[in-house]
Protein backbone atom coordinates (compact mmCIF):
# COMPACT_ATOMS: atom_id res chain seq x y z
CA UNK A 1 0.00 0.00 0.00
CA UNK A 2 3.05 2.08 0.86
CA UNK A 3 4.83 1.70 -2.53
CA UNK A 4 1.25 2.40 -4.22
CA UNK A 5 0.56 5.63 -2.82
CA UNK A 6 4.32 6.40 -3.31
CA UNK A 7 3.92 5.83 -7.04
CA UNK A 8 0.70 7.93 -7.01
CA UNK A 9 2.04 10.87 -5.22
CA UNK A 10 5.22 10.35 -8.15
CA UNK A 11 2.86 10.52 -10.88
CA UNK A 12 0.97 13.42 -9.78
CA UNK A 13 3.51 15.89 -8.58
CA UNK A 14 5.06 14.50 -12.40
CA UNK A 15 1.87 15.75 -13.71
CA UNK A 16 2.12 19.11 -11.77
CA UNK A 17 5.51 19.53 -12.80
CA UNK A 18 4.77 18.76 -16.54
CA UNK A 19 2.11 21.26 -16.53
CA UNK A 20 4.14 23.80 -15.39
CA UNK A 21 6.25 23.33 -17.91
CA UNK A 22 3.63 23.72 -20.52
CA UNK A 23 2.66 26.98 -19.07
CA UNK A 24 5.58 28.18 -19.61
CA UNK A 25 6.28 26.85 -22.35
CA UNK A 26 2.81 28.17 -23.52
CA UNK A 27 3.16 32.20 -22.40
CA UNK A 28 6.45 32.32 -24.57
CA UNK A 29 4.65 31.43 -27.91
CA UNK A 30 2.47 33.54 -29.85
CA UNK A 31 -0.95 32.81 -31.87
CA UNK A 32 -1.63 34.12 -34.65
CA UNK A 33 -3.79 34.34 -37.36
CA UNK A 34 -3.93 35.62 -41.21
CA UNK A 35 -5.15 38.50 -42.58
CA UNK A 36 -5.08 38.32 -46.31
CA UNK A 37 -6.49 41.03 -48.72
CA UNK A 38 -5.69 40.16 -53.19
CA UNK A 39 -7.54 41.39 -55.74
CA UNK A 40 -6.74 43.41 -59.04
CA UNK A 41 -8.63 46.91 -59.59
CA UNK A 42 -8.44 47.35 -63.46
CA UNK A 43 -8.44 50.68 -64.65
CA UNK A 44 -10.94 51.07 -67.36
CA UNK A 45 -14.13 48.80 -68.35
CA UNK A 46 -12.39 46.91 -70.93
CA UNK A 47 -10.95 43.62 -69.49
CA UNK A 48 -7.66 44.12 -71.25
CA UNK A 49 -7.03 47.30 -69.35
CA UNK A 50 -4.27 47.55 -66.76
CA UNK A 51 -4.67 46.82 -63.30
CA UNK A 52 -3.30 47.56 -59.74
CA UNK A 53 -2.74 44.47 -57.94
CA UNK A 54 -2.83 43.97 -54.05
CA UNK A 55 -1.45 41.04 -52.56
CA UNK A 56 -1.45 41.54 -48.57
CA UNK A 57 -0.48 38.81 -45.74
CA UNK A 58 -0.23 39.41 -42.65
CA UNK A 59 0.07 37.32 -39.30
CA UNK A 60 -1.98 39.19 -37.09
CA UNK A 61 -0.99 37.95 -33.06
CA UNK A 62 -3.50 36.93 -31.45
CA UNK A 63 -2.69 35.68 -28.16
CA UNK A 64 -1.29 36.61 -24.93
CA UNK A 65 -3.81 39.25 -25.53
CA UNK A 66 -1.50 42.06 -23.80
CA UNK A 67 1.63 41.12 -25.81
CA UNK A 68 0.00 40.33 -29.09
CA UNK A 69 -1.61 44.29 -28.83
CA UNK A 70 1.64 45.76 -28.63
CA UNK A 71 2.95 44.03 -31.47
CA UNK A 72 0.39 44.17 -34.10
CA UNK A 73 0.74 48.29 -32.81
CA UNK A 74 4.73 48.26 -34.53
CA UNK A 75 3.72 46.02 -37.05
CA UNK A 76 0.66 48.11 -38.50
CA UNK A 77 3.09 51.62 -38.12
CA UNK A 78 5.74 50.03 -39.52
CA UNK A 79 4.13 48.28 -42.85
CA UNK A 80 1.19 50.98 -43.28
CA UNK A 81 2.48 54.16 -41.25
CA UNK A 82 -1.08 53.77 -39.19
CA UNK A 83 -1.83 54.73 -35.26
CA UNK A 84 -4.68 52.57 -32.87
CA UNK A 85 -5.64 50.42 -36.06
CA UNK A 86 -6.10 46.71 -35.48
CA UNK A 87 -4.73 44.88 -38.65
CA UNK A 88 -7.63 43.82 -40.33
CA UNK A 89 -8.94 47.86 -40.31
CA UNK A 90 -5.55 48.60 -41.47
CA UNK A 91 -5.11 46.58 -44.32
CA UNK A 92 -8.50 47.81 -45.37
CA UNK A 93 -7.81 51.12 -44.98
CA UNK A 94 -4.48 50.78 -47.05
CA UNK A 95 -6.11 48.61 -49.83
CA UNK A 96 -8.69 51.04 -50.34
CA UNK A 97 -6.53 53.81 -50.31
CA UNK A 98 -4.03 52.51 -52.61
CA UNK A 99 -7.14 51.73 -55.56
CA UNK A 100 -8.57 55.35 -54.98
CA UNK A 101 -5.08 56.57 -55.52
CA UNK A 102 -4.76 54.68 -58.40
CA UNK A 103 -7.61 55.99 -60.40
CA UNK A 104 -6.89 59.34 -59.66
CA UNK A 105 -3.76 59.09 -60.68
CA UNK A 106 -4.28 57.30 -64.26
CA UNK A 107 -7.71 57.18 -65.19
CA UNK A 108 -7.16 60.02 -67.08
CA UNK A 109 -4.56 59.41 -68.75
CA UNK A 110 -5.23 56.35 -69.48
CA UNK A 111 -8.04 57.38 -71.40
CA UNK A 112 -7.16 60.33 -72.99
CA UNK A 113 -3.95 58.20 -74.31
CA UNK A 114 -5.62 54.56 -75.03
CA UNK A 115 -2.15 53.85 -77.49
CA UNK A 116 0.53 54.07 -74.47
CA UNK A 117 2.27 50.90 -73.32
CA UNK A 118 -0.06 49.84 -70.86
CA UNK A 119 2.70 48.23 -68.52
CA UNK A 120 3.43 52.26 -67.95
CA UNK A 121 0.12 52.08 -65.68
CA UNK A 122 0.61 48.72 -64.12
CA UNK A 123 0.62 49.20 -60.44
CA UNK A 124 1.46 46.15 -58.04
CA UNK A 125 1.81 46.49 -53.87
CA UNK A 126 3.04 43.33 -52.20
CA UNK A 127 3.15 42.82 -48.20
CA UNK A 128 3.93 40.31 -46.34
CA UNK A 129 4.58 40.22 -42.16
CA UNK A 130 5.27 36.79 -40.87
CA UNK A 131 6.02 35.40 -37.45
CA UNK A 132 9.58 33.86 -38.02
CA UNK A 133 10.64 32.62 -34.04
CA UNK A 134 13.89 31.67 -33.29
CA UNK A 135 15.33 33.06 -30.63
CA UNK A 136 14.21 32.15 -26.62
CA UNK A 137 12.40 34.74 -25.35
CA UNK A 138 11.75 36.76 -28.95
CA UNK A 139 9.19 36.90 -30.96
CA UNK A 140 10.59 38.06 -34.28
CA UNK A 141 8.69 39.09 -37.38
CA UNK A 142 9.76 39.11 -41.02
CA UNK A 143 8.21 42.51 -43.72
CA UNK A 144 8.89 42.53 -46.46
CA UNK A 145 7.27 45.40 -48.64
CA UNK A 146 7.26 45.73 -52.60
CA UNK A 147 5.95 48.13 -54.70
CA UNK A 148 5.80 48.49 -58.40
CA UNK A 149 4.45 51.47 -60.43
CA UNK A 150 4.27 51.24 -63.96
CA UNK A 151 7.85 51.24 -65.46
CA UNK A 152 9.36 52.37 -62.64
CA UNK A 153 11.96 50.37 -60.97
CA UNK A 154 10.50 47.80 -58.13
CA UNK A 155 11.38 48.82 -55.01
CA UNK A 156 12.01 46.61 -52.35
CA UNK A 157 11.79 46.99 -48.14
CA UNK A 158 12.86 43.80 -45.72
CA UNK A 159 12.22 44.29 -41.95
CA UNK A 160 13.01 42.32 -38.80
CA UNK A 161 10.92 43.77 -36.01
CA UNK A 162 11.88 42.03 -32.44
CA UNK A 163 9.99 41.76 -29.48
CA UNK A 164 10.15 40.72 -25.47
CA UNK A 165 7.89 37.71 -25.81
CA UNK A 166 7.19 38.58 -22.12
CA UNK A 167 5.85 41.61 -22.51
CA UNK A 168 5.42 43.01 -25.87
CA UNK A 169 7.95 45.39 -26.06
CA UNK A 170 10.11 46.25 -28.99
CA UNK A 171 13.76 45.00 -28.75
CA UNK A 172 16.47 47.74 -31.07
CA UNK A 173 19.77 46.37 -31.22
CA UNK A 174 20.63 48.58 -27.81
CA UNK A 175 18.09 46.07 -26.21
CA UNK A 176 19.70 43.56 -27.59
CA UNK A 177 23.66 44.13 -26.84
CA UNK A 178 25.30 45.60 -23.79
CA UNK A 179 26.57 49.37 -24.19
CA UNK A 180 29.63 49.56 -26.19
CA UNK A 181 28.56 46.92 -28.33
CA UNK A 182 30.08 48.87 -31.43
CA UNK A 183 33.42 47.86 -30.61
CA UNK A 184 32.47 44.29 -31.13
CA UNK A 185 29.70 43.93 -33.48
CA UNK A 186 30.98 46.10 -36.21
CA UNK A 187 34.44 44.51 -36.73
CA UNK A 188 32.68 41.06 -36.88
CA UNK A 189 30.60 42.66 -39.49
CA UNK A 190 33.35 44.21 -41.35
CA UNK A 191 35.34 40.65 -41.66
CA UNK A 192 32.08 38.99 -42.78
CA UNK A 193 31.33 41.83 -45.54
CA UNK A 194 34.62 41.44 -47.25
CA UNK A 195 34.45 37.81 -47.16
CA UNK A 196 31.07 38.29 -48.46
CA UNK A 197 32.50 40.14 -51.61
CA UNK A 198 35.87 38.30 -51.67
CA UNK A 199 37.51 41.62 -50.28
CA UNK A 200 40.95 42.52 -48.02
CA UNK A 201 40.49 46.36 -47.16
CA UNK A 202 38.03 49.04 -47.14
CA UNK A 203 39.50 50.14 -50.66
CA UNK A 204 38.30 47.29 -52.27
CA UNK A 205 34.90 47.32 -51.09
CA UNK A 206 34.93 50.86 -52.26
CA UNK A 207 35.92 49.81 -55.83
CA UNK A 208 32.73 47.56 -55.54
CA UNK A 209 30.80 50.81 -54.53
CA UNK A 210 30.24 49.49 -51.46
CA UNK A 211 30.55 51.78 -48.24
CA UNK A 212 31.27 54.69 -50.81
CA UNK A 213 28.64 57.09 -48.95
CA UNK A 214 28.40 55.63 -45.80
CA UNK A 215 29.97 53.85 -42.77
CA UNK A 216 29.39 50.06 -41.68
CA UNK A 217 27.11 50.83 -38.40
CA UNK A 218 25.10 47.80 -36.67
CA UNK A 219 21.87 47.82 -37.84
CA UNK A 220 18.49 47.28 -35.67
CA UNK A 221 17.44 45.33 -38.72
CA UNK A 222 18.55 42.05 -37.34
CA UNK A 223 16.98 38.70 -36.45
CA UNK A 224 18.54 36.60 -33.65
CA UNK A 225 18.84 33.03 -34.67
CA UNK A 226 19.81 30.08 -32.56
CA UNK A 227 23.05 29.79 -33.26
CA UNK A 228 23.85 33.43 -35.46
CA UNK A 229 22.35 36.77 -35.57
CA UNK A 230 21.90 38.11 -38.99
CA UNK A 231 22.04 41.37 -39.67
CA UNK A 232 20.16 42.81 -42.61
CA UNK A 233 21.10 45.99 -44.95
CA UNK A 234 18.40 46.62 -47.49
CA UNK A 235 18.97 47.90 -51.56
CA UNK A 236 21.40 51.02 -51.56
CA UNK A 237 21.49 51.17 -47.70
CA UNK A 238 25.66 50.17 -47.93
CA UNK A 239 25.85 49.41 -51.59
CA UNK A 240 24.30 49.88 -54.88
CA UNK A 241 20.48 49.35 -55.58
CA UNK A 242 21.85 46.41 -57.90
CA UNK A 243 23.84 44.69 -55.29
CA UNK A 244 20.60 43.86 -53.58
CA UNK A 245 19.96 43.39 -50.16
CA UNK A 246 22.85 42.30 -47.96
CA UNK A 247 22.68 39.58 -44.97
CA UNK A 248 25.76 39.45 -42.81
CA UNK A 249 25.47 36.58 -40.09
CA UNK A 250 27.78 36.62 -37.24
CA UNK A 251 27.83 33.06 -34.75
CA UNK A 252 26.58 34.43 -31.55
CA UNK A 253 29.35 32.30 -30.11
CA UNK A 254 31.35 35.70 -31.38
CA UNK A 255 28.59 37.77 -29.34
CA UNK A 256 28.08 36.44 -26.07
CA UNK A 257 30.41 38.65 -24.42
CA UNK A 258 28.31 41.80 -25.57
CA UNK A 259 24.31 39.86 -25.61
CA UNK A 260 22.55 41.65 -22.82
CA UNK A 261 19.32 39.93 -23.72
CA UNK A 262 18.90 37.10 -22.14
Amino acid sequence: MIQKNLFIAWMVGGAICLCCACGQDNSRNLDTRKVQWKNSKQLATDKKSPTCEIDIMIEEAVSPEDVARKVNSQIVSQVFGYDSLDVKVAVDSFANEQNRLYSQECAGSYAAHPDTDKEWYQYRHYVRAEEKSIYPNIITYEILIENKKGTNRKSSLRTFLNFDARNGERINVADMFKPGYEHVVEPLLMRELQKKFNCVSLAQLNAKGILCNSRLYVPDNFRPGKNEIKFLFNESEIAPHKTGEITLSIPRSLLEQVIKFK
